[in-house]
């Protein structure tokens, strides 16, 4: 019987070892894949910071353009309201250009043509010098005004002619 309990107890101590031997590998084998999750952990955190950190800058540079838009589409817009008001003067002077009273005899010997650009020349067109010339500081005093209010670098020379 003391050979049986001597039997049990080599037994179980056999079984006692083994389980420590399998849980101190188990203890090891979680250990490496706890460090390989912590590392993989902080990989993926370097990677959302710096992702973080790209995602603020394209908002940024988003933000930018978006400005730099509006303002050049603030510009175009007055830019296209400046050259519809000089166009505007420009049809006021050849309409004052065309009109019978400036005219005189020169309608009868000059064709008018209206191209979207307006050519005035200087000289006797068959009418007065002093007609003439009060036509022209006519349309020249109109012109420069025009180009005063409207601020126009383009209308200034042509009211200088």
């Amino acid at each position: 019987e003391e050979m049986n309990s001597q039997h049990a107890h080599d037994m179980i101590v056999q079984d006692l070892t083994r389980s420590l031997a399998k849980a101190t590998e188990e203890i090891g084998r979680k250990d490496s894949v706890k460090q390989r999750k912590q590392q993989t952990s902080s990989q993926l955190s370097k990677e959302a910071s710096s992702a973080s950190e790209v995602k603020t800058s394209d908002e940024k540079a988003l933000s930018d353009l978006n400005t730099e838009c509006a303002e050049k589409r603030m510009s175009f817009q007055e830019k296209q309201q400046l050259r519809t008001e000089e166009i505007e003067a420009l049809e006021k002077a050849v309409e004052i250009l065309s009109a019978n009273s400036v005219m005189g005899s020169a309608g009868k010997h000059l064709a008018l043509r209206q191209t979207g650009a307006v050519l005035l020349q200087y000289g006797s067109l068959g009418s007065s010098a002093a007609d003439s010339k009060g036509v022209h500081r006519h349309v020249r005093d109109f012109l420069a005004a025009a180009g005063k209010r409207l601020h126009s670098q383009r209308l200034r020379p042509l009211a200088a002619k």
